[in-house]
């Protein structure tokens, strides 16, 4: 895995314990953040909103590019998640956004 160089203060590895069995690279020196939610805030130049989540569009959890990350709203998120098409309806998310909120929230 390539690490851009605004990670350098943090050790990556993938997760050990309960978060392993979810998947996700997460920082284990200082604070616990996950990977892929570090980049987008860096790329984007702000935190998560509240209500908002950080989705990987080819729901590939270890596929950390910002070109496969998505700000999306929890309703949004189980909606990509739980129903027939939700897949796409995250690709169009992401080809509508880029690294931007979803609309309304700041």
């Amino acid at each position: 895995m390539c690490v851009p160089a605004w990670t350098s203060k943090c050790i990556w590895e993938k997760s050990i314990g309960k978060i392993k069995s979810l998947g996700y690279y997460v920082c284990t020196s200082g604070e616990r953040k996950r990977l892929h939610v570090a980049m987008w805030e860096a790329e984007a130049g702000i935190t998560v909103p509240p209500g908002c989540v950080i989705h990987h569009v080819d729901w590939v959890k270890t596929h950390n590019v910002i070109e496969n990350l998505v700000c999306v709203t929890v309703s949004e998120h189980e909606r990509i998640h739980n129903t027939p098409g939700g897949k796409e309806f995250g690709i169009k998310l992401k080809k509508e956004r880029g690294v931007g909120l979803p609309p309304g929230v700041m």
